[in-house]
């Protein structure tokens, strides 16, 4: 995702997309988050605390990140950090425990019926 920033010398207009994608991230955090554990407690979803405690998690980790790039602004080491946080949240959450409420989702519109 951050491949070019992270392989080159950082310029303004890539530290422009950075921020974006931060203030993106941020407000994905804060509504998308909260929306889905909504979701995965009214469909009864087997994965609802594991997702839960892992949402959480990940939003400490992007408030350390923010505060983070506040103060220091951002190097490249934290860039590749960011890069590696979002490809892992994507591979092993998004793709293993956001898609366990797909099937529970089906049947309860199956129940009803």
């Amino acid at each position: 995702m951050l491949e070019k920033v992270v392989t080159t010398k950082p310029t303004s207009r890539d530290i422009d997309a950075v921020s974006q994608f931060l203030d993106f991230l941020q407000h994905f955090v804060d509504t998308h988050f909260s929306y889905e554990e909504r979701c995965m407690d009214s469909y009864r979803c087997p994965a609802h605390q594991k997702n839960k405690d892992a949402h959480e998690i990940f939003r400490q980790k992007f408030k350390l990140f923010k505060a983070r790039s506040e103060k220091e602004g951002f190097p490249v080491p934290m860039l590749v950090e960011l890069d590696e946080t979002v490809e892992d949240w994507i591979k092993n959450h998004i793709l293993h425990v956001d898609t366990q409420l797909k099937p529970c989702i089906a049947e309860h519109v199956g129940l009803q019926k």
